[in-house]
């Protein structure tokens, strides 16, 4: 004998607080034969047919696996947004695992033996979608992350704009100059092509000659740049390494292993000094590059002051940031190389040698060493013209200069035990935090030769509801 199951008589029968029991309901009846469908049965005990369907299948209401439910108060959900706030600004940034690990120390600290779920992440992110953003990210020396301090930039461009005020240098008279490496016949990962639809992976045939040849290069703040002074692994030069359009004026040398050494420091400065010689012999020149020793050594230093270079250095590990031809030209360099190493392997050159690479280098430089691409790569710099904020605006490590000697509890949104309770109940918790902006950067305390935290502000962050 069929027993009937009562249905809901009347509205009153069907609120929000009984919609669980009569889920559990729908989904028993369905189970023993009384309705022959799922929907039949959401529409009799009025549940919603997902709801319904879902707990057929055997899932839990999201209550007991913390999906919706409300696990933080206010002050703790703002105390997690602190805290993601302040590790974006050390430079170490958040992940959806470590989001879950504080989130979940909160709640062991709390006595709760719940987890938050994967779920609750994405919510957390969604509600507060004016502040985080999902981005790819990209690794960095630790040094040049040390280094890559505001005080130490802004350092440096005071000084730099006070000796071109102070020697009164004019833009043509301002190079930079440095060395940059060819792999000559090595393909790079990552070249898209069109190729068959039944081709999973396209496969391109190169000579894979990893041999790599020494580039030094130079450029002036007024567009201009010099020939190029290559190093060649080796001990002779043969005659087809000439036969190429290169420039007259290029330099071919070689070393053991076709890196710069003291001695072609030396070739190269007066290679510099022939080219970049000024009509006016009273005028200085300043030459802006990175610290290595084989750029100053002393028979370097003495050259240049008897032809009127000054040598400035960059900050170590900064030049990703500093240098116009780390930040502006050499990207382009290797990206015109590859596309005509590119352009001769799909023509059939698998033996990409030297001889090819100088051949062709006339055409790369070409593409690359344009006024205009040069003249952005100072900007870029904030060099010419003077703006430091281009580069301080991109700085993620605000907090670079933090020191171990810096508690806890002097840190930006830091909320200590209890916090929550004694807000509450002073009526504190209506009034979140708003932390102001600071009106000048960071300054260096005279006494002290690092950042002094105490002194200096979060930078805004609006909790405001």
């Amino acid at each position: 004998m069929l027993v009937m199951w009562p249905q809901p008589s009347s509205a009153a029968h069907v609120t929000v607080y009984n919609l669980e029991e009569r889920t559990v309901a729908g989904a028993e009846l369905y189970k023993e034969g009384f309705y022959r469908t799922i929907r039949a049965a959401a529409q009799a005990l009025y549940v919603p047919y997902k709801r319904l369907w879902s707990r057929v299948q055997g899932h839990q209401p999201v209550q007991q696996n913390g999906g919706l439910n409300k696990l933080f108060s206010p002050s703790e959900e703002r105390e997690i947004l602190c805290w993601s706030h302040r590790r974006i600004t050390q430079g170490h940034h958040i992940t959806s695992r470590t989001l879950r690990q504080h989130a979940n120390a909160i709640l062991k600290a709390k006595g709760e033996e719940l987890t938050i779920s994967r779920t609750w992440v994405k919510n957390f992110i969604k509600r507060n979608k004016k502040l985080f953003h999902a981005k790819k990210a990209a690794s960095r020396d630790a040094k040049r992350k040390a280094m890559q301090d505001r005080v130490r930039v802004e350092a440096f461009f005071r000084d730099w704009r006070d000796f071109l005020i102070r020697r009164r240098i004019e833009p043509r008279n301002v190079w930079n100059f440095d060395e940059t490496g060819f792999m000559i016949g090595y393909l790079n990962k990552g070249t898209f092509v069109w190729t068959f639809n039944e081709i999973e992976t396209p496969i391109l045939t190169d000579s894979h000659d990893t041999v790599s040849i020494t580039a030094i290069e130079a450029i002036s703040a007024s567009g201009n740049f010099i020939p190029s002074f290559l190093i060649l692994p080796g001990v002779n030069i043969p005659l087809q390494w000439t036969q190429n359009a290169l420039d007259r004026e290029t330099i071919l040398t070689t070393s053991l292993k076709g890196y710069i050494n003291d001695i072609i420091a030396i070739e190269w400065i007066e290679h510099f000094e022939r080219h970049t010689r000024p009509r006016n012999p009273k005028e200085i020149r300043v030459l802006l590059m990175d610290g290595c020793e084989s750029h100053f050594t002393s028979e370097i230093v003495h050259f240049c002051k008897q032809h009127s270079i000054e040598l400035f250095p960059l900050p170590p590990h900064l030049t990703h940031l500093l240098q116009p031809l780390d930040v502006g030209v050499f990207r382009s360099y290797k990206y015109w190389h590859q596309q005509v190493l590119y352009r001769e392997v799909a023509d059939g050159a698998t033996d990409f040698k030297k001889t090819d690479f100088l051949f062709h280098l006339q055409e790369v430089r070409n593409r690359t060493f344009k006024k205009a691409t040069i003249l952005s790569a100072w900007q870029k710099c904030g060099l010419f013209p003077h703006n430091p904020s281009i580069v301080l605006d991109e700085l993620q490590d605000a907090l670079s200069s933090l020191t171990q000697v810096v508690r806890e509890q002097d840190l930006p949104g830091y909320i200590s035990d209890g916090s929550s309770q004694s807000s509450e109940a002073d009526g504190e918790a209506k009034d979140d935090p708003v932390f102001a902006t600071p009106q000048r950067p960071p300054k260096t305390p005279p006494a002290r030769g690092r950042f002094d935290w105490k002194t200096a502000q979060t930078p805004k962050l609006n909790l405001a509801s």
